[in-house]
């Protein structure tokens, strides 16, 4: 997920872990070809394989806090050959370097007195324990001290007060707003966001089914309902009622778009600021993916069915004028659950407060009705 952005720097910690040593190998040998073009790669990594650590390129080695080693990986076992510790024949370097740091190898043993430390083992399991321990300390102490005075820790400083004094020379400088940065330009993040929105969408068809299904039995039961209305004044009476139960119909219906941000928000607060994608591209992506399979679609299926029950006027003009209203009255039935949704964290409170608005709209349009009626 991370590489998505193309970071110039990577952090890692322990990549990996659980995994088997052929496929760690193979994701350190990833790793390594995107070292080449040119990005910088730090990672923690537990047991390498000698494989693997013929990969590093620089090897950094702490214990207690404190650093033991730091430089180039393949001058490492010359590093502690230098100051006494000889790696064994056949020995992974990696397992050597931590036998040496945690005090329990046969060069710690050689450096220290090989005969002395046996003695200790010989007195019994006590003894044993708190000389582990003493020598445990002392060995790190030791190697943080060594390492000191030795001509890497030299180089490592020298670098790091280069770096210090540019800082420095750059603090006066106006600053530039830090912005995020994308690595794909806006048609690609909406291809591949629109993408996943489909794939969720047909990876889980029981809210699209499922909407198409009540619409159908919906539209059915109101053109049952309000079956060839006449055009005489009760006939009219009854075309105002089958409008004014599609447009709740289609507004209620519309509902379900409050979970949209809501179920995902966290993982789109993560990926913005990450940088994979902008929030334009995140947003058309998300219309992409609902409006045009769960409003427009159910809006058409509505209009064809109940349109020619109700036996509004027969002309293919006013039949499309009559989706078009119906289709746009979804879209901002959706659009208004969408902006609530987009300042919710429950999907309950979202719900709740967009029933209220359209219960405040339907009452004052039922007014506005009655009120024209009256007039007449």
């Amino acid at each position: 997920m991370e590489l998505i952005t193309e970071p110039p720097v990577l952090f890692l910690d322990e990549p990996t872990t659980g995994l088997d040593a052929s496929t760690a190998n193979a994701v350190l040998l990833l790793l390594k070809r995107l070292s080449r073009r040119g990005r910088t790669i730090i990672f923690s990594i537990h047991q390498p394989r000698y494989s693997i650590y013929k990969l590093f390129d620089s090897l950094t080695l702490l214990a207690l806090g404190k650093v033991l080693y730091h430089g180039p990986a393949e001058q490492a076992l010359h590093y502690f050959t230098s100051i006494g510790y000889q790696c064994e024949p056949f020995n992974n370097p990696a397992d050597f370097f931590l036998d040496v740091i945690n005090g329990d190898s046969t060069a710690v043993a050689a450096s220290r007195g090989e005969q002395r430390t046996r003695d200790s083992v010989d007195t019994g399991g006590g003894g044993m324990a708190e000389e582990e321990q003493g020598v445990d300390q002392s060995v790190v102490e030791a190697l943080h001290q060594q390492y000191l005075s030795s001509s890497h820790y030299r180089d490592t400083r020298d670098v790091l007060k280069k770096v210090e004094l540019s800082q420095r020379h750059e603090q006066g400088k106006p600053r530039r707003v830090n912005e995020v940065t994308y690595a794909n330009g806006f048609f690609t993040q909406l291809y591949w966001v629109s993408k996943r929105s489909i794939k969720n969408l047909l990876r889980n068809p029981q809210a699209s089914v499922a909407q198409v299904a009540v619409t159908v039995l919906l539209a059915l039961i109101v053109g049952a309902i309000f079956f060839g209305a006449t055009l005489d004044q009760q006939g009219i009476q009854n075309r105002v009622g089958s409008l004014f139960f599609i447009t709740t119909n289609q507004c209620f219906s519309s509902v379900s778009a409050i979970e949209l941000f809501i179920k995902d928000k966290k993982l789109f607060v993560h990926q913005y600021t990450s940088g994979y994608y902008r929030v334009s591209a995140y947003f058309f992506a998300l219309l992409i993916g609902d409006l045009l399979p769960m409003r427009t679609a159910p809006g058409i299926i509505f209009s064809c069915i109940c349109y020619w029950m109700i036996g509004y006027q027969a002309a293919a003009g006013r039949f499309f004028f009559f989706m078009l209203t119906l289709v746009l009255v979804s879209y901002a039935a959706t659009a208004m659950a969408l902006a609530i949704s987009a300042g919710m964290d429950v999907v309950a409170i979202a719900n709740l407060l967009i029933t209220i608005c359209f219960v405040f709209m339907l009452v004052s349009t039922e007014r506005g009705w009655r009120g024209r009626g009256g007039a007449h």
